[in-house]
Parts: C-alpha cells; sequence; structure tokens
C-alpha cells in the first residue's frame, strides 16, 4: 500500500510537472486568433484607403473554427473586430445614398409646386363681410356728375358737308322723352346728318339722296351732343334700310331717252359746223368733251351762257355768227325739254316715320349699345 500511494504521489507530481512545463508554451489557438484578429484589423484599414466603394461579398471572411476548450476572451475579441468591420462597410455604403437623397430634397423645396402656384391664389378677405362662393363682387358705378344745357330747337340739323338734302323726309315723335335721330350711309358708313326731335312734336325737313340706316338716341335730360341724354340714354336702330331716290314712271322714261338722242345729234352737227368754221380741235374738245368738276355735267350744257357771249362776241361774220345762234338754240331747247320732263315725271322718294321709345308698328326697331350708335 505504501508503495502504491507513494506510486500515486509520485504518479500525481509527474502531472504537475507536466502541467508546469505547459505553462511557458502559447496556447496553439489563442495564437491562431490573436492572428486572426490581426487579420482583420489589417483588412479594416486596407478597406477605409479605398475612394470607390466595393460590394462585400455576402459571405463573411472564413473563420477558424475554434476547438473545443478555446479562451473564451479571444472569441469576444475577434466577434467586436467583425461587427465593427461590418458596421463600418454599412455605413460607406449609406453615406452615398444619403448625399443623393439629401440633394433630390433640396431641389424639390425651391421648384414651386404645380398643383398649388402661389401667384393664383387669391388674396384672403381681412374684413368681415363675405362674398358668397359662385358670385363675383361688382365695381361701384362712377356717378355721373356733368350738369345738364339746353337742348336744341325741335328740328336742329347737323349735317355733313359733301351730303345734299333733296329728300322729303317727316319724323313724328311719341310724347315724352327727346330724341335725336341720326341718318348714317350704308356705302360709307359715315354719319350724313343728324335731327334733334323734342317728344310729341314733328319735323318735316330733306334728306340725301341714297341708302341709309335709322339710329336714334333717347332721354328726358340733355348733356350735350357728346353725353347725349347721360348714362340712362337708350339706344335704337330700325330693322330695315331706307333709301331715298328719284322715281319715274316706264312712259317718261321712254320720251327722255328719246329726247337725249335728238340732243345728243345736235351737239354733234354744231360740233361739226364749228370744225368746218376753222375752229381747232382742242377748242372743240373743250366745249363738247369737258366735264363740270363741281356739278358733274358735262358736254355743251355745262357751259355758261357767257361763255357763249364772249364765244359770239369775236365772230365778226353776220352770216357765220347767225348759224352758229341757231344751232344752239335747237340743242338748248332740246335740254330744257329734258329738264321740264323730268320736273314734271320725276319723283324723289321719301319717308315719314314717327320714332317712340317701345317699338311700334311703323317703325321696327331693335336695341343696341351705345358704342354701336
Amino acid at each position: 500500500m505504501t508503495d502504491d500511494n507513494h506510486k500515486n504521489k509520485k504518479g500525481f507530481s509527474g502531472l504537475s510537472d507536466l502541467a508546469s512545463e505547459f505553462k511557458n508554451i502559447e496556447d496553439p489557438i489563442s495564437l491562431e486568433t490573436n492572428k486572426s484578429a490581426e487579420f482583420q484589423k489589417s483588412e479594416q484599414n486596407n478597406q477605409l484607403k479605398q475612394e470607390r466603394v466595393h460590394e462585400p461579398n455576402s459571405a463573411s471572411p472564413t473563420q477558424a473554427k475554434n476547438p473545443i476548450g478555446s479562451d473564451k476572451n479571444a472569441n469576444g475579441s475577434s466577434g467586436k473586430w467583425i461587427i465593427g468591420i461590418i458596421g463600418v462597410i454599412i455605413l460607406l455604403q449609406l453615406v452615398p445614398l444619403i448625399n443623393s437623397r439629401t440633394q433630390s430634397i433640396s431641389s424639390t423645396s425651391h421648384a414651386p409646386s404645380p398643383s398649388s402656384p402661389t401667384s393664383s391664389k387669391p388674396p384672403s378677405r381681412t374684413d368681415d363681410q363675405s362674398t358668397p362662393a359662385g358670385t363675383l363682387q361688382s365695381k361701384p358705378t362712377p356717378q355721373f356728375s356733368l350738369p345738364a344745357v339746353t337742348p336744341p330747337k325741335n328740328g336742329e340739323l347737323v349735317v355733313k358737308a359733301n351730303y345734299t338734302l333733296v329728300a322729303p323726309f317727316e319724323i313724328r315723335s311719341q310724347v315724352g322723352d327727346n330724341y335725336l335721330l341720326k341718318l348714317t350711309d350704308v356705302a360709307t358708313g359715315e354719319d350724313a346728318m343728324t335731327v334733334f326731335v323734342k317728344g310729341g312734336q314733328t319735323v318735316t325737313t330733306r334728306a340725301p339722296l341714297g341708302r341709309f340706316v335709322v339710329k336714334y338716341a333717347s332721354g328726358s335730360t340733355w348733356y350735350g351732343y357728346e353725353h347725349l341724354f347721360g348714362p340712362k340714354t337708350s339706344y335704337s336702330k330700325a330693322d330695315q334700310i331706307f333709301e331715298f331716290k328719284k322715281n319715274i314712271s316706264s312712259s317718261a322714261q321712254s320720251r327722255l331717252r328719246d329726247l337725249r338722242r335728238k340732243l345728243s345729234s345736235a351737239d354733234d352737227n354744231l360740233r361739226s359746223f364749228l370744225i368746218s368754221r376753222k375752229m381747232t380741235s382742242k377748242q372743240a374738245s373743250y366745249i363738247f368733251d369737258g366735264t363740270d368738276s363741281q356739278t358733274g355735267e358735262s358736254g355743251v350744257g355745262r357751259l355758261p351762257k357767257t361763255y357763249w357771249e364772249q364765244f359770239l362776241s369775236k365772230i365778226s361774220n353776220p352770216s357765220l355768227y347767225n348759224e352758229i345762234v341757231n344751232k344752239l338754240n335747237a340743242r338748248n331747247q332740246i335740254s330744257n325739254q329734258i329738264v321740264q320732263l323730268r320736273n314734271e315725271e320725276e319723283r324723289i322718294e321719301g319717308f315719314t316715320i314717327t320714332l317712340y321709345k317701345v317699338q311700334d308698328g311703323n317703325l321696327q326697331t331693335s336695341q343696341i349699345g351705345a358704342g354701336e350708335f
């Protein structure tokens, strides 16, 4: 037993000595773990130095499996390094994404929103009264403050210079408001004349020949030709066109054609006779072909009596003088017959109208605006 105990002691002593010998030998597993940590730290530094970020491998770096019984501190240190490397890689990937997102937000904040433009937003009302939705608030109408003036006399005319009043024109009016009637030339669009008619009275006047539109303004208080009857002026226009013209019967027209042919033949005979008696072609052209610029009459008839008196005074031959006078009297006799026939048979068509503020059967009218008057 003593020997066995001694052997056992010796055996434990041997194990103890063996363990003391292993104390000075470094743990191979710890060495391997430390090497792996240093390698990972070197990899991290290289990764931070790179300017362009590469996608990491889906799998983490291969780690050496620790054998059973490895040191817990080494495993903890290694895990911290791995977590740190992964965090750095994720942070490097998020930086470009964050920068691009920040720029997008900045550019969007400076651009105006298309759905709600600030320029078209109406100003908010600050007063206590509010306008109902869908209604427009009208602007206040300016007050008319001009003084009234004395109206024109009944029948007062304002006629444009190039119009001659020849056609009969009678204007009656309804009792009440006064009227300013206007004739507008259809061909030129200009106003030929105006007539002031007092309510309940009649004006008998004349109108120029041609086709005209009848328009009139009515009211009670007169403010002059510029403002007429003020803001309460009513404007009307006749629906029909009024044509003032000359008419003649068909039988009278036939007689006129015959007389005009005789007059033309008499002028031709007189012209030939004067040229045969040494009259120049220039003188003959002036007498028989010229036209009066004012009356529009052409030929011999346009020349006044004084012209022929001067012309005959220069003829010393009595026979020639008498022959010219006879031919002139013959053509003048035909010309006088034409004038007499036209005066007897020709009639100038006129009109009689009655002005009402309300449309009446005598004159069909339509309401118009001030700008159309």
